[in-house]
């Protein structure tokens, strides 16, 4: 369909030649975009490989000698209970007191904390008292 204004011809907008032109530079534009996400995500995956295989890589020296491969179970730590409820928050009196009733490997155990913690010779003093007291 042709419009005539005035002696001069107006294509409409639905015209072919404009279709072929409007999807030649969609193409132009689309295709190198995708091309870069392509290799965006192949560069991600051969990443992703190389952290699994380094992963397993590790897991399987740092697993002991005799466990199988892949199973690298959990490094068991064996940590002294406090023997005296909220330690932290007592103050030196209360330490003390709390001493009284300890077995000598509870009054060991407090006594390490408080050497490697708040290290207050006060209640050093009063554990080596009763510790000489016990044994």
């Amino acid at each position: 369909m042709e419009v005539n204004i005035n002696n001069h011809e107006v294509e409409p907008e639905g015209d072919a030649s404009y279709n072929y032109w409007g999807k030649g530079l969609q193409f132009l534009v689309q295709t190198p975009v995708f091309i870069a996400v392509g290799i965006i995500v192949i560069i991600w995956e051969m990443i992703n490989k190389l952290f699994h295989a380094v992963y397993q890589q590790g897991a399987q020296m740092a697993a002991p000698k005799g466990a199988s491969q892949g199973e690298a179970g959990p490094v068991k730590v064996k940590v002294p209970m406090m023997p005296i409820d909220n330690y932290s928050r007592l103050d030196i009196e209360e330490i003390i007191h709390s001493l009284e009733g300890l077995t000598p490997t509870d009054l060991d155990i407090v006594k390490n904390f408080e050497l490697s913690h708040g290290n207050r010779q006060v209640i050093i003093d009063a554990i080596d008292q009763r510790l000489t007291g016990v044994h």
